[in-house]
C-alpha cells in the first residue's frame, strides 16, 4: 500500500512538472511569435486619408464589376470566373500640396487617353420596382483621342492646366498622385493618374475631389467613390434576417464569458450561437457546436472597404461580392465556389427572343467625325430551378465613341454610359443612356440621370435607347 501511494505521488509530481513545463514553453512561443511579428513590420505606417480614398474608389469599382460578372453567371446558370473580373494594383502613392508639382508637365502627371482604354458603364438593376442594385460593366476599346491646339500635354504644367480650367479648379490645394496597373480580359496596362482636392481641409471627412485617371475615367471612379448603394447579389440563405459573424471560432467558456463581459446596451445587439443554429454549412446530423460571434444589426448589410478590396458583409448569401465568399461554412465544404445548380425545370433555362437595334449619331462641335451611340438590346426569359419565369432586357452590345475628334470651340470630349434594368413578371425595360460632355484635357465627369419620364445629363449632347416586352408564364418571350 505504502508502495502505491508512492508511484502515484511521483506520477502526480512528474505530471505537474509537465504542465508548468509546457505552459512555459507555451509562453516563450507566444513572446516570441510577437517579437517576430514585431521586426517583421519595422517602422510601418498606417495608410492615411487620402491613400484609403483612393484605394476606395478602385476598390468599389472592383467590386461592383465583380458583382455585374457574378450575376451574368447565375442568370446564365454557368460558372462564375473570376480571371474576368477587373482587378487594379496601385503603387507610389504620394499626396502633397499643389505648390510641389505646378510647375510640372501636366502628361507627366497624367497618362493621355491615348491606345487601349476602358469603355466602364454603370447600371443599376431593380424587380418589379423593388429596391435598386448596382453593378458595373468594363471593356478594352480602342481611343480616338486627338489633341487640340490648346491641349499640350507634354509642356503645358500642372498650374497652367489649373488655371485654364477656370474658377471651377481656383481651390485645388493638394493633389494624390499614383501608379495603376489595371487588369481586365487577360490585358493589362501601366500608366499614370492622380486625385486632386477641393477643399484640403475636407479631403478626408467629406471629399470634394476631381479624379485625374483617363483610360478608367473620371466618371467611373467619382460615381464609384459617392456610390452608396449595394451591388446585386443573390438573396442571403436566411430571407431578411441579416446576422453578422466574427469567423474566429470560440469555446464554449469563451462564449460565456463574452456574454458576461456584454452584458447592459450591448448585450441586446451580440449573442452566441453554434454553426448548428446558424444553419451555415452543417447537415441537421453534424453534432459540431462551435460558437461563433454574432452581430444583429437592423440596419442591413453594408460594403466593407480594406487596403483596396471592398466586399458586401453579408455571411449568408454565397456570392463573389460577400466578405465570406470563400469561407467553407457558407460556401460549402472546401473554398471557392460552389458547383452550378442542378437543372430541375423542363422548359429551359434561358430563352431569347427579338433584338432591338439603335444606331445614333450626333456632329456637334466636329469640323470632321462624330460621336455616335450604338446598341442591341435583346429581351430573355429566365427560367429558375422552380420553372418561375423572370423577364429581362439584356445588353447585348452598348458602345459610344468619338471619331476624327477636329472639334470648333472646345477640345477633349468625354463621353459617359449608364444603363437601368427594370426586372420582373410579366414585364420588364431596359435602357441604356449617352451622354458627351466638353473639356480641357479631359478632366470632368459626365453626369446620366435615367428617370421615368427620360435620360438626361450634364453633357452638350445626351441620347438613350429604351425598350420594354415581357414573357408569358412558360418563358416564352413577348416583344
Amino acid at each position: 500500500m505504502k508502495t502505491t501511494r508512492k508511484v502515484m505521488a511521483a506520477v502526480l509530481v512528474l505530471l505537474s512538472m509537465g504542465v508548468l513545463f509546457s505552459w512555459t514553453n507555451a509562453q516563450e512561443r507566444e513572446q516570441t511569435s510577437n517579437k517576430a511579428t514585431a521586426q517583421a513590420m519595422p517602422g510601418q505606417q498606417p495608410a492615411s486619408a487620402e491613400e484609403k480614398l483612393v484605394k476606395t474608389a478602385y476598390g468599389k469599382l472592383s467590386l461592383y464589376h465583380r458583382a455585374a460578372n457574378a450575376e451574368k453567371a447565375r442568370a446564365r446558370h454557368i460558372g462564375y470566373d473570376p480571371e474576368n473580373d477587373i482587378k487594379f494594383d496601385l503603387q507610389g502613392i504620394h499626396t502633397g500640396p499643389i505648390e510641389e508639382i505646378q510647375n510640372r508637365p501636366y502628361g507627366e502627371m497624367v497618362t493621355k487617353p491615348a491606345g487601349d482604354v476602358l469603355l466602364v458603364t454603370s447600371g443599376v438593376r431593380t424587380f418589379n420596382g423593388g429596391p435598386e442594385a448596382v453593378l458595373y460593366e468594363a471593356k478594352w476599346v480602342k481611343s480616338n483621342y486627338t489633341s487640340s491646339a490648346l491641349e499640350d500635354w507634354e509642356h503645358t504644367t500642372v498650374g497652367e492646366v489649373l488655371r485654364m480650367m477656370g474658377d471651377s479648379f481656383g481651390d485645388i490645394g493638394k493633389y494624390t498622385s499614383y501608379q495603376v496597373t489595371v487588369r481586365l480580359a487577360g490585358k493589362e496596362r501601366t500608366y499614370r493618374a492622380m486625385v486632386l482636392y477641393h477643399s484640403p481641409l475636407q479631403s478626408a471627412a467629406q471629399p470634394s475631389v476631381e479624379f485625374a485617371d483617363n483610360i478608367v475615367g473620371q466618371t467611373a471612379l467619382t460615381s464609384a467613390l459617392k456610390e452608396k448603394r449595394l451591388p446585386v447579389r443573390p438573396a442571403p440563405k436566411n430571407g431578411s434576417d441579416r446576422l453578422k459573424i466574427n469567423s474566429a471560432k470560440q469555446s464554449d467558456d469563451e462564449a460565456s464569458a463574452n456574454r458576461e463581459d456584454r452584458d447592459g446596451g450591448d448585450a441586446q445587439h451580440w449573442t452566441s450561437v453554434s454553426r448548428k443554429d446558424l444553419g451555415v454549412g452543417l447537415s441537421d446530423k453534424d453534432e459540431s457546436q462551435e460558437i461563433y460571434r454574432v452581430q444583429f444589426r437592423p440596419g442591413g448589410d453594408v460594403t466593407i472597404c480594406g487596403d483596396g478590396f471592398c466586399c458586401v458583409d453579408d455571411p449568408f448569401a454565397c456570392d463573389p461580392t460577400s466578405c465570406y465568399y470563400e469561407d467553407p461554412f457558407v460556401c460549402g465544404p472546401g473554398s471557392g465556389p460552389p458547383p452550378p445548380p442542378q437543372e430541375t425545370c423542363p422548359n429551359g433555362l434561358q430563352t431569347i427572343g427579338q433584338h432591338n437595334l439603335r444606331d445614333t449619331p450626333d456632329f456637334q462641335f466636329h469640323i470632321t467625325g462624330k460621336h455616335k451611340a450604338k446598341s442591341d438590346l435583346v429581351n430573355t426569359c429566365l427560367i429558375n430551378s422552380d420553372c418561375s419565369a423572370i423577364c429581362r432586357v439584356e445588353i447585348a452590345s452598348a458602345d459610344i465613341s468619338e471619331s476624327f475628334l477636329s472639334v470648333i470651340t472646345n477640345a477633349c470630349h468625354v463621353v459617359g454610359l449608364s444603363s437601368k434594368f427594370d426586372d420582373g413578371f410579366p414585364g420588364c425595360k431596359t435602357t441604356v443612356g449617352y451622354a458627351a460632355k466638353a473639356c480641357l484635357f479631359c478632366q470632368c465627369s459626365v453626369n446620366i440621370s435615367i428617370g421615368p419620364f427620360g435620360t438626361s445629363s450634364d453633357g452638350f449632347w445626351t441620347t438613350e435607347h429604351s425598350y420594354s416586352a415581357s414573357c408569358s408564364s412558360e418563358g416564352t418571350p413577348i416583344p
